[in-house]
């Protein structure tokens, strides 16, 4: 009975040390279960693979092969998108960075780990960019920006 008890002492005793345990981090995902990129470079190789095309597997070897070397530790989340098109740029997207940058952003656009870009969120995995690129409320207001100047609806000039 004795050695019972100092067994489940023992459990209790490790399984306390197990909860206390930091988990690490846990990589973002989008509503289709697809690996997002976090820190630059996996944003870079995603571009580059991305403008490269061609099937699911040779998207997933050419970003395989551009981290390859590079340091992916870490996550910035707020130099993804950039590092995306400047992947696209440098094999050939002519428009540039911002024009790139423009156009993931407004269609809610988010490389992925494996070269391609994901349109698909839900409330359980939240667009990225919500969580960056949040609007600035107007500072001289007590309620927020209005489109009319009275409760009649009258516009403003």
């Amino acid at each position: 009975m004795r050695r019972l008890a100092v067994l489940a002492g023992l459990i209790l005793f490790a399984g306390f040390f197990y909860q206390m345990k930091d988990v690490g981090h846990v990589p973002m995902f989008s509503a289709n279960l697809e690996r997002l990129a976090e820190p630059e470079t996996e944003g870079y190789c995603a571009g580059v693979a991305f403008w490269g095309g061609g099937s699911q597997q040779v998207k997933k070897e050419a970003a395989a092969e551009c981290r390859g070397g590079r340091d992916t530790t870490g996550f910035d989340l707020v130099i993804v998108q950039r590092a995306f098109c400047e992947g696209i740029v440098d094999k050939g997207y002519a428009p540039g960075v911002s024009t790139c940058e423009g156009i993931v952003a407004a269609n809610r656009y988010w490389p992925t780990y494996e070269g391609d870009i994901t349109q698909s969120w839900s409330r359980k995995f939240p667009y990225p960019g919500d969580l960056i690129f949040q609007p600035s409320p107007n500072p001289d207001s007590r309620t927020g920006d209005r489109e009319t100047d009275d409760r009649e609806g009258n516009l403003r000039p």
